[in-house]
């Protein structure tokens, strides 16, 4: 794809740029896919994290992901963390589990396995079936962790 973006994608783009949370979703998609506008990783991130700054939880998680894995921006698990507490905070069960995991693991944070307790619960509680083994799996850790410290 050469540098030139096309014609609906520079009105969804003024859209974006308006603060059009859905418009920065479909832009991002279209940086990361190449779709009408040269692929664009950065570019992504950006929209991305517009409509995360603007509350859109399906962006927050992209944008937790990302940092977490490093994907259109440097690697951070504080910043991943961050935007999977927003998210989680929407009721978001997978951003629920990802917290309840850096929690457990201490990704971004220290370990504390009552916070991950904690969201692996709520994530549970709405059918995460991943949620409800890492519960099984945190009980046995805490045991583990007591024994040998």
């Amino acid at each position: 794809m050469s540098n030139k973006i096309s014609q609906d994608k520079q009105e969804l783009l003024a859209l974006a740029e308006q603060g059009n949370s859905a418009a920065q979703m479909s832009m991002a998609q279209s940086y990361h896919e190449g779709n009408g506008v040269e692929q664009n990783e950065k570019l992504a991130f950006q929209m991305y994290l517009k409509a995360a700054e603007q509350g859109l939880k399906e962006a927050q998680c992209i944008v937790a992901g990302r940092y977490f894995d490093g994907n259109g921006v440097e690697k951070s698990e504080e910043s991943a963390l961050f935007w999977y507490l927003k998210a989680a905070e929407q009721g978001d069960r997978i951003a629920q589990y990802m917290v309840g995991l850096s929690y457990a693991y201490g990704r971004g944070t220290e370990k504390s396995y009552d916070k991950a307790l904690e969201y692996f619960t709520k994530s549970a509680e709405q059918g995460a079936v991943y949620a409800q083994k890492h519960i099984r799996r945190l009980k046995v850790l805490r045991v583990f962790d007591r024994k040998h410290k």
